[in-house]
C-alpha cells in the first residue's frame, strides 16, 4: 500500500514540474507567449481577482494596499499624489501613471475624495480693479490680489507684456514693489505670489500714457541772451525714452519713493534727466565707447531745431563772459551769477542761492546714478564733449556750498540735465 502512495506521489511531482517548465520557456518560432506577454496576464488575472474580491473597488484603491506595482521589469513605487500645473491629483500613481509630479504630499494642502479615481484639488488666485492707464514712471494703485479669498497685500511680484510689441510674447521677469513703468505704451499685467502650488495669474491690461512735458519746441521755453550767446533760461523738459523726471520710477538714495505729485513738481521744475547718449541722439553704445565721428561741431542731440547740445568751447565762453579770470575747461567762480535767486539749499550762511545775474536762473536738479540725488543741493549739466576715455563724458555742475561752476567728466549713463544753445 505504501509503494503505491509512493509511485503516485512521485507521478504528481513529474507531472508538477513538466506544467512549470512548458509555462516558463517560449516557443523559438514565435507560437507561444514570451514571458512578458505572461507577466502582463498574470498582471490582469490578479487584478480582475482582487477586483473582484474587493467588494467593487477601484483599481486605484487597490492599489493602494500595495506600495509596489509588479511589471516586467520589476515595481514602480507608487505615491499618493501626482501634482500638475492644475493641482493635486489624488491617487495612488505611478511614473508610468503621472504625467506630472510625484509626491505623498500635497504642497495645497489635505485633500477629500470627489470620485471612485482621483480628485483635483486647487488653489485660487484672483487679480481683479487693475486700473486702465497710468503715467509713465508714476506708480500705479496695485490691483486687488486674492487667495482662496484672502486678499494678499504683501510679497507680491508683478510681470509685465508689452502688448504693442510682441502680443504673443514671454512674460518679463519685471518685479518692483513701487508698480511703475517707465515706457508708455499698453501692456498686459500679471501677478504672482504664494498661493500653493501655482501662484501667477493675469490681472488684464494697462495704458501707460507719458508725463505732460514742453517738448524741443523752443517757443515753450524761456530763453536769455549772455553775451554774445543765446541760451535756454531753463532745463529740457522733453519726454523721450530714457529720460527721466527726478524720482520717477525710481529710489532716492536713502531708498525713499517720492510721490506721484512730487514728481510732476520736479518735472515742471527741473526738466528732466538724461544719459549722455540720449541727450546727443546717439544709440546707447555711445555710452560704453566713444563715437566722436558721430559727434557734429553744433550738435543738436535732442534740442529744438536751430539749437544744440553745448561743448565744452561753449561752456568755456559761458563762464569767461561771466568771470574773465576763468580758465578753459576748469572749475570756475561764476556759479554765485548764474544759480537763480531762489529753490537752493540754504548752507548755514550764506544762502545757497545765487543772484542770477544773466538771467541764466540755474536750479539743482539733482542727478540719477542708479539712484535719485542731489535735488535741491546740485545741479548737473551735459556737454557734448567726450573725455579721453570710452565710456565718459564732460559737464558742469554747480553745488550750493559754494559759487563755483566746476568742470569734470563721468560716466556716460548718469543721468543729468541738458541745457540747449542756440547755434
Amino acid at each position: 500500500m505504501n509503494k503505491v502512495k509512493f509511485v503516485l506521489f512521485s507521478a504528481g511531482i513529474s507531472l508538477a514540474l513538466g506544467f512549470v517548465f512548458s509555462c516558463s520557456s517560449g516557443d523559438d518560432r514565435g507560437g507561444g507567449n514570451d514571458s512578458a506577454q505572461l507577466s502582463s496576464s498574470s498582471w490582469e488575472r490578479s487584478s480582475s481577482s482582487s477586483l473582484a474580491n474587493s467588494g467593487g473597488k477601484s483599481s486605484a484603491e487597490v492599489a493602494s494596499s500595495s506600495s509596489s506595482v509588479q511589471g516586467s521589469s520589476g515595481s514602480e513605487q507608487s505615491y499618493k499624489y501626482c501634482i500638475t500645473a492644475d493641482g493635486c491629483l489624488e491617487g495612488p500613481f505611478t511614473a508610468s501613471t503621472c504625467t506630472g509630479q510625484l509626491s505623498n504630499n500635497c504642497p495645497n494642502g489635505s485633500s477629500s475624495s470627489v470620485g471612485s479615481s482621483s480628485s483635483v484639488i486647487t488653489d485660487t488666485l484672483s487679480c481683479t480693479n487693475l486700473p486702465s492707464t497710468g503715467t509713465s514712471g508714476i506708480s500705479i494703485a496695485p490691483p486687488t490680489v486674492t487667495c482662496n479669498g484672502a486678499t494678499i497685500v504683501n510679497g507680491l511680484g508683478w510681470n509685465i507684456r508689452d502688448n504693442d510689441i510682441d502680443p504673443g510674447g514671454s512674460w518679463s521677469g519685471w518685479s518692483y514693489d513701487n508698480w511703475a513703468i517707465f515706457t508708455t505704451g499698453t501692456y498686459r499685467i500679471g501677478v504672482f505670489t504664494d498661493c500653493g502650488y501655482y501662484g501667477f495669474t493675469e490681472c488684464g491690461t494697462l495704458t501707460i500714457n507719458p508725463l505732460p512735458d514742453k517738448g524741443n519746441k523752443i517757443a515753450n521755453y524761456k530763453t536769455v541772451k549772455i553775451g554774445e550767446q543765446v541760451w535756454m533760461a531753463e532745463n529740457l523738459n522733453y519726454d523721450v525714452n530714457d529720460s527721466r523726471c527726478y524720482g520717477e520710477g525710481g529710489y532716492l538714495s536713502n531708498k525713499d519713493i517720492i510721490l506721484p505729485a512730487e514728481i510732476q513738481a520736479n518735472c515742471d521744475k527741473y526738466g528732466r534727466l538724461y544719459d549722455w547718449a540720449t541727450a546727443m541722439a546717439l544709440p546707447d553704445s555711445c555710452n560704453r565707447r566713444t563715437c566722436a565721428s558721430q559727434i557734429n561741431a553744433k550738435h543738436q542731440g535732442i534740442c529744438p531745431n536751430g539749437w544744440h547740445i553745448p561743448s565744452d568751447a561753449d561752456w568755456n565762453v559761458l563762464m569767461k563772459f561771466v568771470n574773465p579770470s576763468c580758465e578753459n575747461n576748469k572749475d570756475c567762480y561764476a556759479g554765485t551769477k548764474l544759480k537763480a535767486t531762489g529753490g537752493w539749499y540754504n548752507y548755514v550762511e550764506p544762502s545757497g542761492n545765487g543772484t542770477d545775474d544773466y538771467g541764466f536762473s540755474a536750479l539743482p536738479g539733482g542727478y540719477h546714478w542708479g539712484y535719485f540725488a542731489g535735488a535741491g543741493h546740485q545741479g548737473y549739466w551735459w556737454s557734448s564733449s567726450e573725455d579721453t576715455e570710452l565710456f565718459v563724458a564732460c559737464y558742469r555742475d554747480i553745488k550750493y556750498i559754494d559759487g563755483y561752476v566746476n568742470y569734470s567728466s563721468y560716466n556716460k549713463v548718469s543721468k543729468y540735465s541738458v541745457r540747449c544753445l542756440q547755434d
